[in-house]
């Protein structure tokens, strides 16, 4: 298991088209940039795009400047999830030309990948796309990293190399809104995440300023203080983990995606003054590893008064891997009405936008889903009434992208396809073009028309003869197509004379080769050029990434020969690197070669005596039954068990770990096989309200179960509980002898087996309403005529297990 930042994250699945309603389609509006992160619009209809290694590139009537607006990139942090993550243009940008950068910042007084800070500057922008220098108005404190907090410390935490900033927003009013996260340690239960909850502190914050970084009027969390330098009066709302992303509603109030830990990701319709919990709180539940904290102890006895957390507006499960990005509000366009109000929202990891409906009082009432198969995008805007998205890439140079997606439900734009064999050569060099594999989504015809692109006459032939270039040079052939209703989209190859590719040689690391979380590992490579002879180091150039599930973490960049870089300690053994040795020579030419190396493993297993107790590991919540998995050996991450747990009807206390730990403590997994058991005692007759910060107080019996229909093939009822509801599992079995049912043979287990092992089979759940599912078991089979028996077992968001009704039993008679 690993737990993410916002995971700046680029999709496995990029290169596949999102899967859009009738009517939508994705039209690429800018193409050829290095890991973008953040896009804003000028009045006068220039495009700026922030990269994550410091620049701002612009787009001007559909093409990309070439030199940067901004280059900031010696001292821009880029580790990790750091680096030049928002931009923003003043709302008065006609008259005062201000564009907000947000970065982490390097002070170059310690490794890259050590604890640095961030900082919110301003520059001026001139019509001739260039730009002033710096002026600080967050983040001005000198040395890194960052002081205890106090008032005067005008310093943005960013001691992990995640969740830290990621938006900056300017408002009508003039103001300006930041999100910051937590910048802690995510592999483990950091101390340092509860500055959250220290209004001296900007860790964790939604923070409100004005133009020149100072705090407003009416600032909620000090209003007795005057000095609108001091560090409380920025400060608007706290308690966030990673609000990476977030919009201004037409009430003038953010929408904050606030990205998880294990267990939910949360958007929040903010408040001024109000505490959002994080981390004694994610989500309504209370993660093992800070609940014993005296912070959130603080929280917990407050719990239901106006002191206390406030909910989230809308959550849903982190499941294997979540990263919640906040989008903007609809207010009206070319999109169909029932767009209006809504809130678009995307998750980076779960690969979907949807639409966050409210009501007429502003509450949010439920979602529809929008788009799928989205991955690898990291920042929504609105701009004329139209939904664009960044698209980081695979964090190499050239790779990332701005998209629109437009609404033409009368004539879909015609999809071009554009191949040439072979692309390099010497003079006379003939090429063979294709373009038949061009199509058009409505089937409508297409004209072709290609441009070689060395001044030659054009052809109109979908597949041209082939065609010579006489002239050494790199050469762009474009193919453009059209269909009946004028409709158009271009595709180009590029074709290099008298020019070859370099070789690339890598010796280090090898494909397929292991490596240690928190140990360096060399790199090592060169190349050849046919024309240039050795590439220089100045043209290699290194991409590592941290590949976790279907996106990617970008790492590092390298230049040279030779380097390092080192396994970050906080992914385990579901993630690996992917290190890719680029080599360009001087026209331009460039190939790559990439290795895959992936962590040496050894087992681990956490478990209970007895079974059930709730256990968080790694931020995820599992009931030890036992768990049982491949750990990369080096991770560092924590564990904690329940304080209390009721099972069938007894109540049990935790007594100690089997490695003589505190309840809740850090681990390290070390290179041989791990096992850990939390050993309880029975105290009694349950049940027992749960404490050490598995759920809030009311919910004590975990999920209540009501089985509603038997048929033939299936089993349905309803499920609910006010924390969620992780998990329901049921067990079918004779009501003669311990025959459990199988659901993936269709029918019951040939022989008996011993009452307590019950042949598991997990519900399929569906939203009913807040805190409410239906649920269906699918037996795979007919169920015969006969008696049988039900047993249950569910697991709430905070963790509790179904005690009565996982002992409980019912008769059914077909």
């Amino acid at each position: 298991m690993a737990i993410a930042g916002i995971a700046l994250l680029a999709g496995i699945s990029s290169a596949t088209a999102a899967t859009l309603p009738t009517g939508f389609e994705e039209r690429t509006v800018a193409s050829g940039l290095t890991a973008p992160t953040n896009v804003a619009w000028a009045p006068d209809g220039r495009m700026f795009v922030a990269e994550k290694g410091g620049r701002v590139r612009v787009v001007t009537a559909g093409v990309l400047v070439s030199k940067p607006l901004v280059d900031i990139s010696d001292h821009v942090n880029t580790t990790g999830d750091r680096g030049l993550l928002g931009i923003a243009v003043d709302s008065s940008f006609a008259s005062n030309r201000f564009l907000y950068l947000l970065y982490g910042y390097d002070a170059k007084t310690s490794a890259a990948d050590q604890p640095k800070s961030s900082r919110l500057t301003r520059v001026t922008v001139n019509v001739d796309n260039t730009a002033s220098g710096e002026t600080i108005l967050l983040g001005s404190w000198p040395t890194q990293p960052c002081p205890d907090p106090a008032n005067n410390v005008d310093c943005i935490p960013s001691d992990s190399t995640a969740h830290s900033i990621g938006t900056v927003r300017s408002a009508a009013d003039g103001t300006l809104w930041v999100g910051n996260g937590d910048g802690s340690n995510y592999g483990g239960a950091d101390p340092k995440a509860v500055r959250t909850h220290n209004e001296q502190s900007l860790s964790g914050k939604i923070i409100h300023i004005d133009r020149n970084g100072r705090g407003l009027s009416g600032h909620p969390f000090c209003p007795a203080v005057a000095d609108l330098t001091q560090v409380c009066t920025k400060v608007w709302a706290k308690g966030f983990r990673n609000p990476y992303r977030f919009t201004i509603r037409p009430n003038g109030l953010p929408a904050v995606g606030d990205v998880g830990w294990g267990s939910w990701e949360e958007l929040n319709l903010v408040k001024a003054g109000a505490n959002y919990g994080w981390p004694c709180y994610e989500g309504k539940s209370r993660p093992g590893g800070y609940a014993s904290m005296a912070t959130c102890k603080d929280l917990y006895a407050v719990e239901g008064t106006p002191a206390g957390v406030t909910y989230p507006d809308y959550l849903y499960a982190h499941g294997t891997g979540a990263a919640i990005v906040g989008g903007p509000t609809y207010t009206g366009g070319p999109y169909p009405d029932e767009f209006d109000g809504n809130i678009l929202f995307g998750d980076y990891v779960q690969g979907f936008i949807k639409r966050a409906q409210l009501d007429g009082s502003g509450k949010l009432i439920g979602t529809k889903d929008f788009v799928t198969n989205w991955y690898g995008d990291v920042d929504l805007q609105l701009q004329n009434g139209e939904l664009y998205y960044v698209s980081f890439g695979d964090g190499s140079k050239g790779t990332g992208s701005v998209v629109r997606i437009a609404y033409s439900p009368n004539n879909s734009t015609p999809i071009a396809v554009a191949t040439a064999t072979p692309t390099f050569g010497a003079s006379p060099l003939k090429v063979t073009f294709k373009g038949s594999d061009s199509s058009d989504p409505d089937g409508d015809p297409l004209k072709y028309e290609w441009d070689f692109g060395d001044g030659s006459a054009k052809s109109t032939v979908k597949d041209p003869p082939v065609h010579t270039y006489k002239n050494g040079g790199n050469f762009d052939a474009r193919l453009k197509v059209t269909d009946s209703r004028n409709a158009s989209a271009t595709a180009t190859v590029r074709i290099s004379v008298n020019n070859a590719p370099p070789v690339v040689t890598l010796g280090a690391p090898l494909d397929g080769s292991k490596y240690r979380d928190g140990v360096p590992v060399q790199l090592s490579g060169s190349a050849t050029d046919p024309d240039d002879g050795t590439v220089p180091d100045a043209r290699l150039s290194w991409n590592v990434v941290l590949v976790h599930g279907n996106h990617i973490h970008p790492f590092q960049g390298v230049t040279g020969k030779t380097g390092s870089f080192t396994p970050t300690t906080d992914h385990d053994a579901d993630s690996y690197y992917r290190v890719m040795l680029t080599a360009t020579d001087s026209d331009g030419l460039s190939t790559s070669k990439t290795v895959v190396i992936r962590p040496e493993t050894v087992n681990l297993s956490i478990a209970s005596t007895p079974a059930g107790a709730p256990i968080d590991y790694a931020g995820y919540s599992l009931v030890a039954a036992p768990h049982r998995a491949q750990a990369a050996i080096g991770f560092r991450t924590s564990v904690s068990a329940a304080q209390r747990f009721v099972a069938n009807g007894r109540g049990y206390e935790f007594e100690s770990w089997s490695d003589g730990a505190a309840i809740a403590h850090d681990i390290t997994i070390p290179a041989k096989d791990l096992a850990l058991v939390a050993r309880y005692r029975d105290v009694g007759p349950g049940p027992l309200g749960p404490v050490g910060g598995f759920g809030p107080g009311p919910d004590k019996l975990g999920p209540r179960i009501v089985l509603r229909r038997v048929k033939a093939r299936s089993l349905t009822g309803n499920v609910s509980d006010a924390s969620g509801v992780q998990v329901l599992k049921v067990g079918l079995r004779s009501r003669g002898g311990c025959r459990w049912w199988n659901a993936k043979v269709g029918r019951l287990a040939s022989k008996r087996t011993g009452c307590k092992k019950a042949q598991w089979m997990k519900a399929k759940l569906k939203g009913a309403g807040t805190g409410k599912w239906t649920w269906t078991v699918r037996l795979g089979g007919r169920l015969p005529k006969g008696r049988y028996k039900l047993e249950f077992r569910a697991t709430d968001g905070a963790g509790n297990v179904s005690s009565a009704l996982s002992a409980g039993r019912a008769k059914i008679t077909r």
